[in-house]
């Protein structure tokens, strides 16, 4: 089951960053978007977790007993299902799969991480989670600080990460027919959200449009933001960042009604000649992926390539994601 080659890792990574920079040893900036490292749950953004606690239970998935601990852990997570904290399972070495096979086993229908290469394994400075390292408990503060629990005190450690957690509107004033609206918008789910907003925004009802309004309220703001920040980028001639901005928007906000203005920039953007040569660096890129992910090294070329595109696209998931294949092929 382990998996510890670096082609292994790369055949999961391609397109995308697996796990990113780290400002500081216990700051994540980038979390694993790849659907294929993601069992029992699509991917799991730092976006929807915003403001939010989360749990961590880093498992060996050999041991006997701490398979037979899944239905006390989904049990406790129950009980904390009203509050602002998300709870994920995390395995290193392991392929999806062999960890969809062992959550049909073991009854675990908390999210899943595959960390198939150990990187959040090695962040958090667990040790190799194995027999001998049967699992550790750590948890992400509402700012998005990596934090050591206590695995022999999970209500404690789940305490803890609920300090400073909130909910943006209280659910109590929500009408149960907005519930998983309200709950999908909470999380930054805004795909998820999108149906029930345009349902009860027509609603006939006034209680129900009212709630359903102030969900969108929510929604339109974190928008607005967004467009404005590619707007920023834009205006500071900072084109493939803008251009990535605007990718980001259209997929975000996905199923959500998003002004001109976005497709207008975007196809603008599209034209200048920064980000047509950008896209071709992406297609290098890409194909950089693929050749190591076969098993052949980087050329000389390829590797001049990327370091260029480290270069010319600063603060960008281009230059993120070349940097991530230099230091892996190193």
């Amino acid at each position: 089951m382990r998996m510890r080659t670096l082609l292994s890792v790369l055949a999961c990574w391609l397109g995308v960053i697996l796990f990113g920079s780290v400002v500081s040893a216990r700051e994540i900036t980038v979390w694993p978007r790849d659907p294929a490292l993601w069992v029992n749950s699509p991917p799991i953004t730092l976006e929807q977790l915003r403001g939010k606690a989360v749990f961590l239970w880093l498992f060996e998935e050999t041991c006997p007993t701490c398979r037979a601990k899944w239905p006390s852990l989904v049990a406790k997570s129950r009980e904390y299902q009203n509050k602002p904290i998300v709870f994920i399972a995390v395995n290193s070495g392991n392929s999806p799969d062999s960890l969809r096979e062992y959550a049909r086993l073991s009854n675990c229908t908390w999210p899943i991480l595959a960390d198939v290469d150990r990187s959040f394994e090695k962040l958090c400075d667990a040790g190799e989670i194995s027999l001998e390292n049967v699992n550790q408990a750590y948890w992400i503060s509402s700012e998005g600080s990596l934090e050591v629990g206590d695995w022999s005190d999970i209500d404690g450690t789940i305490q803890e990460a609920l300090t400073g957690a909130a909910w943006k509107i209280d659910p109590a004033g929500i009408p149960g027919e907005l519930q998983d609206t309200w709950r999908a918008i909470e999380f930054n789910n805004y795909k998820a959200a999108a149906p029930g907003l345009k349902k009860y925004l027509n609603s006939p009802k006034s209680e129900i449009k009212a709630a359903a309004q102030q969900l969108d309220g929510l929604v339109q703001t974190d928008l607005k933001s967004q467009i404005e920040a590619a707007t920023t980028a834009r205006e500071a001639g900072e084109l493939w960042k803008a251009f990535e901005l605007c990718q980001i928007i259209t997929s975000r906000f996905n199923g959500i009604e998003l002004p001109d203005e976005v497709s207008e920039m975007k196809k603008a953007l599209a034209k200048e000649p920064q980000v047509k040569a950008a896209s071709i660096s992406r297609k290098v890129l890409d194909g950089a992926i693929k050749n190591v992910a076969n098993g052949r090294p980087l050329t000389k070329k390829a590797h001049g390539q990327l370091e260029k595109m480290v270069t010319d696209y600063p603060d960008t998931e281009l230059a993120r994601e070349a940097q991530k294949l230099l230091d892996l092929a190193k």
